[in-house]
């Protein structure tokens, strides 16, 4: 049983190395972000592999946190590279389209150049106008702020694992549950920001988020609707009683001479 169970991890690591190799060589050459994640991915699986963990919850912090932290770093590198690169489209065009207009009303370019520096100005300007478009409809700013907030956290959750920093205090072991805790609230707060459907409400991803959070919690209870308020009907007036008339009294006979005497 012991010569398995070695000859599978020797299998498994041979796989992940082989894995490794097969990812670095398809990287390019001249890039070094990609092996830059690569390494991180390497560093975290050499960490991992030391925790007195079951191989169950080394896997799972190999597949699910480690894998999602290299991929955060990969988005947040990726948008803030097309955010700056529109940026600077949109800065430098900004400032060559006023340049070549006032050039242009000189005598000698007018005569010579006129054609090439309209055809130069309409070119920056559909692309600063692209530029602007693209920034505007993906809100690529407020998705790089998400993105690089959402790895740092995700980051600083892990070392702190990692090392049983607070608020891990004890064991790897022990510690466990928190650790996924934490990690999937930050994961799933950053999903529900992203894929809101409605710009109308702004709290709705909080509110589903909260849902969501209570449903894990209590999974039989399911989300109810709002009920909504129901019309209070008016009181209704009790119906007045008609006076009744008084019993008029009978009028006593006078005293006769007798009996008065």
């Amino acid at each position: 049983m012991t010569d398995n169970n070695s000859n599978n991890n020797n299998y498994s690591q041979i796989q992940e190395n082989e894995d490794y190799k097969d990812r670095q060589d398809d990287c390019c050459n001249t890039s070094s972000c990609c092996k830059k994640f690569l390494e991180f991915e390497t560093d975290t699986r050499i960490i991992v592999s030391k925790l007195n963990l079951d191989n169950l919850k080394k896997n799972v912090l190999i597949r699910r946190y480690s894998d999602c932290i290299a991929d955060y770093e990969r988005k947040r590198d990726c948008v803030r590279f097309a955010y700056r690169l529109f940026q600077m489209i949109v800065t430098i065009g900004s400032i060559l389209t006023p340049s070549l207009l006032s050039i242009q009303m000189t005598e000698h370019v007018q005569n010579n150049y006129e054609v090439e520096i309209n055809i130069a100005v309409w070119v920056i300007s559909v692309f600063v106008s692209i530029s602007n478009g693209i920034v505007n409809l993906f809100k690529l700013d407020e998705l790089f702020a998400a993105c690089a907030l959402t790895c740092e956290k995700l980051k600083t959750l892990w070392y702190k694992y990692i090392t049983l920093s607070e608020p891990f205090s004890g064991t790897h072991e022990s510690c466990f549950n928190l650790f996924i805790d934490k990690m999937e609230e930050i994961i799933m707060e950053q999903k529900f920001q992203e894929f809101v459907e409605s710009k109308a409400n702004k709290n709705k991803p909080k509110q589903d988020e909260d849902e969501f959070n209570e449903y894990l919690v209590h999974p039989t209870t399911t989300p109810q609707p709002e009920s909504q308020p129901q019309p209070q009907s008016e009181p209704q007036s009790e119906p007045q009683s008609e006076p009744q008339p008084e019993p008029q009294s009978e009028p006593k006979p006078e005293p006769t001479e007798a009996e008065s005497l």
